[in-house]
């Protein structure tokens, strides 16, 4: 299925969110440096000694950093589509120790990553996704990538993937709701019992704006995912002993957005 993900669901204005200037801004956001820490913590528990990383859609790197900072880490490979956001990255992690800055390499991927991570699979102890997957559109091209991401785990390697539960975006106005929620509804009544997530969303998301269907959605809004739809995209991907490690929520512009953090790992 390389095909589909040619450039055109890639157009330039997919990333216009990223440029230098916003970049710079992004990382002041206390949102952002909320987020690293809950999944540094989250990531934790699955560090051992001489752990290599791979940070997929790394940003401007606060989790990558505060990853290299444990004795225990040996390398995070910071990874990112965004120019703008490895700049950024570049220069925080400049202002690092050398023992820290040592620990880090970037690379810049295409929206389709398979080549900059072949000589990288098999290779990770942990691959870390935070509030990435939501910025890949199509959905399909977020299955794609977590998919790619996943193969560079070692066998017995854990993937945390941390993103919005439903709800509203960070970008845009927050329309374009629980789009296709409709044609996954019956998906997912499977094993909802051992995950003990209750099956709410669907009442949930039509309390959401209204708005149901994401008519052609403009690039700057999120694709939402249940935390249902976040274990079959894992499970998808190889994973196993899927579990949610923290669910929490923060306001932003006044709107209160449900975030979740899950790990599965590879078999």
């Amino acid at each position: 299925g390389q095909a589909e993900m040619s450039q055109e669901h890639h157009s330039p204005q997919d990333h216009m969110v990223f440029d230098d200037q916003v970049a710079e801004e992004y990382v002041k956001q206390p949102i952002v440096l909320e987020n690293a820490q809950y999944v540094v913590e989250c990531a934790k528990p699955y560090i051992k000694t001489a752990c290599e990383i791979l940070d997929f859609g790394c940003g401007p790197g606060l989790a990558s950093r505060m990853l290299a900072t444990l004795p225990e880490v040996k390398s995070v490979l910071a990874a990112d589509v965004s120019q703008g956001m490895l700049g950024q990255f570049n220069k925080l992690a400049a202002a690092e120790k050398e023992e820290i800055r040592s620990k880090l390499t970037t690379l810049k991927t295409s929206p389709n990553p398979v080549e900059e991570l072949r000589p990288h699979v098999g290779t990770k102890d942990l691959v870390v996704m935070s509030f990435v997957l939501g910025h890949l559109h199509p959905r399909q091209a977020g299955y794609e990538v977590v998919k790619q991401a996943a193969a560079c785990l070692k066998p017995g390697g854990h993937f945390l993937l941390a993103e919005l539960n439903g709800g509203a975006p960070f970008h845009g106005q927050g329309h374009g709701h629980g789009h296709g929620h409709e044609q996954h509804g019956h998906e997912h009544g499977h094993g909802h019992e051992q995950h003990g997530h209750g099956h709410e969303h669907g009442q949930v998301h039509h309390d959401c704006h209204g708005h149901e269907h994401g008519h052609g959605h403009a690039h700057d809004e999120h694709e939402v995912y249940y935390e249902d739809q976040l274990y079959d995209l894992l499970a998808q991907a190889g994973l196993s002993d899927t579990k949610t490690e923290k669910s929490y929520t923060f306001t932003m512009n006044d709107v209160t957005v449900k975030c979740v953090v899950i790990t599965g790992m590879r078999k």
